[in-house]
């Protein structure tokens, strides 16, 4: 998944399925929404995994929510869980998916003063960062109460059991 284009590239995508389906008894969960830090990528490859019932995709430091409404449009609202990916979600920035790639922006690795001149800007911590994109996606998809439980209780109960 650390090619370059995500779930966009058709060698992670042969890949997860070559494995989920040479050991359909495993639960596979895809780490930052299917490496979504940048949502187009997820958005066009994440129907590949549509057959696949063993896959999952955590939320853990993504912080745009075009991934995660990709997701549950595609797979299905028992395909998303909650993950924080501690210690990264305590660290201040944000990344942002710019043209077909990324960046990533820390609190040390930007002059945040020079970022806005009509407003301070101060990075928050990347696990709040996240969640406000999960609130976004939750948002836009519409989602009842039991469906954000499952996002961030029930999958998760249910990959624990065996």
């Amino acid at each position: 998944m650390v090619k370059d284009r995500a779930m966009a590239e058709p060698a992670n995508q042969e890949r997860i399925e070559f494995f989920c389906r040479k050991y359909p008894g495993m639960k596979l969960i895809l780490a930052h929404a299917a490496r979504g830090f940048n949502p187009y990528h997820t958005i066009e490859g994440i129907g590949a995994l549509q057959g696949l019932r063993n896959v999952r995709c955590d939320t853990s430091a993504v912080t745009e929510g075009g991934a995660f409404e990709a997701i549950v449009d595609t797979l299905g609202i028992d395909r998303l869980v909650w993950g924080s990916d501690y210690p990264l979600s305590h660290q201040r920035g944000r990344c942002v998916a710019i043209g077909d790639t990324l960046a990533r922006f820390y609190e040390d690795s930007v002059d945040w003063k020079a970022v806005a001149e009509h407003a301070k800007v101060e990075p928050l911590l990347i696990g709040l960062e996240s969640l406000r994109a999960l609130k976004l996606a939750v948002m836009r998809l519409r989602l009842t109460d039991s469906e954000v439980e499952s996002i961030f209780r029930d999958n998760a109960l249910r990959i624990l059991e065996r």
